[in-house]
């Protein structure tokens, strides 16, 4: 070989060389060999019980949850129960989190996958910490944006980095982290459903209460003290029986610092199984700036109302009921909405003090007008 040609074949060597060499200190992915297809915590399914606490950061803030016995509660919300069952579908979901692929490893380049770190200016990355009781850490990520369309059937996949580290991953499985304190909560208060409700009485405790009743859930609400030639609005009145419907919050305050006058006004409602929710309405503020909260109590129950059918029933009506589902046990549900209650005020939509503070003409068939002789 000529001095030239091995000049030439050497130069082209040493440029390879230097190409690799800047490859290999850019490329994306680590030096070291991936493992892929094992968990990205591996052993925290077994450890799931010992989770004590749960920290989450978004771009709304931080929020802490608690284990209380069994019951998890946000601390930003003064202690209020949180949905336990989100917040264990997050638990298990960062859990079964099985490793893809290897992504980036630049620092620079997370925020593509919107795995920046969460706090900073315009970052997208949401933190999520699982910490036992005595404050160890068991798990934490950056959860990134979600690939729904990684595989077929409604499998997704989202991106992810474990705390403390710059390597991302594409992992099989979802976390669905809720964005503020909010989102962590339960947001239906109580549900009575209309079909369950036998009496309504507006105004209770007040100088002329407004009562809704009815014999049975396949009747019409009646309206007492009908004046004379009018008649009441059926439609109405099932709205305002429906009051308590998987009634929602929008918002929950502690008694103590949203208190509820106990001169305010009050509706009672009475299931036909003799289960008694009051409400206490406030009203605050003026114009676009009106809040209405609403204070529960779940009284004691009351003897259920007798059946209005006194027939003895037939042998298939005793079989069929037998089959049917349990009866609501009256004791019990007041126990469980105590327990959700007490002690809280909660931010409701306007309709719900509307539908409570309607008058008896507000109940009432809207009046034809007379008409005379010969027009």
């Amino acid at each position: 070989m000529s001095p030239k040609a091995f000049a030439t074949l050497a130069g082209a060597a040493l440029v390879a060389v230097i190409l690799a060499g800047w490859s290999i200190a850019t490329r994306d992915t680590p030096l070291t060999a991936t493992a892929v297809d094992q968990p990205l915590f591996p052993g925290l399914l077994d450890r799931l019980e010992q989770v004590a606490r749960i920290e989450s950061q978004t771009d709304s803030g931080v929020v802490t949850l608690r284990r209380d016995g069994d019951v998890w509660r946000v601390e930003q919300r003064d202690g209020f129960p949180a949905d336990g069952g989100r917040v264990r579908a997050v638990a298990r979901g960062l859990a079964a989190l099985q490793i893809v692929e290897a992504k980036t490893a630049v620092t620079e380049r997370l925020s593509r996958l919107e795995l920046d770190e969460p706090g900073a200016e315009k970052a997208k990355g949401r933190r999520v910490t699982l910490k036992d009781a005595e404050g160890n850490v068991l798990a934490a990520a950056i959860l990134g944006k979600t690939r729904y369309d990684l595989y077929g059937g409604g499998r997704g996949g989202i991106y992810v980095r474990r705390d403390g580290e710059s390597q991302a991953w594409l992992a099989a499985g979802e976390v669905e982290l809720p964005a503020d304190d909010l989102g962590w909560i339960d947001t239906t208060i109580v549900d009575l459903p209309e079909y369950r409700v036998r009496k309504v009485t507006l105004g209770a405790g007040g100088p002329d209460p407004i009562v809704l009743s009815r014999a049975d859930d396949t009747q019409d609400f009646s309206l007492d003290g009908v004046p004379e030639g009018r008649k009441a609005d059926v439609g109405e009145l099932s709205r305002v029986a429906a009051t308590l419907a998987s009634l929602t919050l929008q918002d929950v305050e502690p008694a103590s610092v949203k208190p509820v006058p106990d001169d305010a006004p009050l509706a009672r409602f009475e299931t036909f199984d003799g289960q008694v929710v009051a409400v206490r309405l406030l009203v605050e503020g003026t114009g676009d700036a009106v809040e209405h909260w609403v204070r529960l109590t779940a009284e004691p129950p009351v003897a259920p109302a007798p059946a209005a059918n006194t027939q003895e029933p037939s042998a298939t009506e005793t079989t069929d009921a037998a089959e049917a589902e349990p009866k609501p046990d009256p004791a019990a549900a007041t126990a469980r909405l105590a327990q959700r209650v007490d002690g809280w005020t909660f931010k409701v939509p306007r309709w719900v003090t509307d539908r409570l503070l309607v008058t008896r003409d507000d109940l009432l068939e809207a009046q034809t007008p007379a008409t005379t002789p010969g027009s």
